[in-house]
């Protein structure tokens, strides 16, 4: 039976008793007591006594780690994109290295210009502009990016009213069609004459009762 007591005798009890002048068993129980929670006369205080169990000095950067049993001196492992650097009487740790699109980053360490923005590739991002492909032009000012139509756009020939317009896109030759979105100022007038005719057929076949 080990002979622990955790609390101080009382006053009454005698520290020394007997013929012999023994220390007396609630004392010695008490003392005996305090010598293994202070490490039983190894120097050393184990964990269950509010120590570490320890003899080895850490080295900088160590840190008492939980083993299961009690401690173990250990620095802190650097993962992905981690720098530790491991002072006396401190640990820095900092973020290192480019941040992947798998890990919520970008991939790219690059300055973006003006107008830059993210393309995916399939794997990761790369750094790219609009294009800007016919009758359109881009414009980048470093804060946003402006597209617009440019040159070559129709929108109808001089005189054309509300039903010529009409007629035009009904037989195909409004704004929308390709051909007409290039077409020049001589081109667009020639047109209105084309349009006119058009516009008198479909008036006729509407008089016919002809659904066009």
């Amino acid at each position: 039976m080990a002979n622990t007591q955790t609390q101080i005798p009382s006053a009454r009890v005698p520290f020394i008793e007997g013929e012999n002048n023994l220390i007396s068993r609630e004392w010695f129980r008490y003392l005996n007591n305090l010598n293994v929670l202070a490490g039983g006369g190894t120097g050393v205080t184990p964990v269950i006594g509010g120590g570490t169990g320890l003899t080895t000095i850490p080295a900088n950067g160590q840190l008492l780690i939980g083993n299961g049993t009690g401690y173990t001196l250990n620095t802190l492992g650097a993962g992905t994109n981690i720098a530790i650097a491991n002072g006396a009487g401190n640990v820095v740790v900092s973020f290192t290295g480019i941040l992947a699109p798998s890990q919520g980053g970008t991939g790219i360490s690059s300055t973006p210009t003006f107008g830059s923005i993210l393309v995916g590739n399939g794997t990761t991002y790369s750094l790219g502009t609009i294009a800007a492909g016919p009758g359109v032009s881009i414009t980048n000012d470093g804060t946003n990016i402006a597209v617009a139509l440019s040159g070559g756009g129709y929108s109808g020939p001089p005189g054309m009213d509300g039903q010529d317009a009409e007629s035009a896109d009904f037989f195909g030759l409004g704004p929308a069609n390709p051909i007409i979105q290039q077409a020049s100022a001589p081109v667009a007038t020639d047109l209105a004459t084309a349009i006119t005719l058009v516009n008198a057929l479909r008036t006729a076949l509407l008089n016919l009762g002809l659904t066009v």
